[in-house]
């Protein structure tokens, strides 16, 4: 499982290699399973069909550990945030500054869920009409851009492609993990 928008033969064609790497670590039969839709990959961890699970980002494999009790076999630790762009002329110059202000994101996706606890967590969530909502990650480029919104919650890819832009980024989450490869929980330690 994986966002983005590469096509199913592309998601079959990079991770080949690693279905490969399994069935020889595993010396069992690996069948190769793309998907781009998060919410039937977690509804198939729910049903118990995947005995390996990889899916970038995390939250999906999180929640099937606590939910379905699938085990962790490897995971990214600390490499990705959620970035909080701004436009460079800005007068916001610290977190604190975007109380009240109007910020952009891509609705139920991770860097909405991460970008609002971490909101939450600093006392700074914004009210639902200061909320500009966006489909995809590269509209909220353009939303701030055009200033329909004072702050947006990017990942760490867009927000690099905005600072070429001459773009800014205000602050950033903490660092969570991207990735993890999760195991059934019916699979022996010695396979994991």
């Amino acid at each position: 499982g994986t966002a983005g928008q590469k096509d199913f033969g592309d998601l079959q064609s990079k991770y080949k290699a690693l279905a490969d790497f399994f069935f020889k670590t595993i010396d069992k039969p690996v069948k190769l399973e793309s998907s781009q839709n998060l919410k039937s990959s977690s509804e198939n961890l729910a049903k118990g069909r995947y005995a390996l699970f990889f899916s970038k980002p995390a939250n999906v494999s999180a929640k099937a550990m606590r939910d379905q009790k699938y085990q962790l076999v490897a995971m990214a630790k600390g490499e990705f945030t959620v970035k909080f762009i701004v436009n460079a002329n800005t007068p916001l110059k610290k977190p604190e500054d975007i109380k009240g202000k109007r910020n952009a994101l891509a609705k139920g996706t991770f860097m909405d869920r991460a970008g609002m606890a971490e909101l939450r967590d600093r006392n700074l969530t914004p009210a639902e009409d200061q909320i500009q909502v966006a489909k995809f990650q590269d509209a909220i480029e353009f939303i701030v851009e055009k200033k329909f919104a004072d702050v947006g919650m990017v990942s760490p890819i867009v927000a690099k492609n905005w600072a070429a832009k001459g773009g800014g980024v205000l602050f950033e989450s903490r660092k969570m993990p991207f990735w993890a490869l999760i195991a059934a929980p019916d699979m022996s330690k010695e396979e994991v």
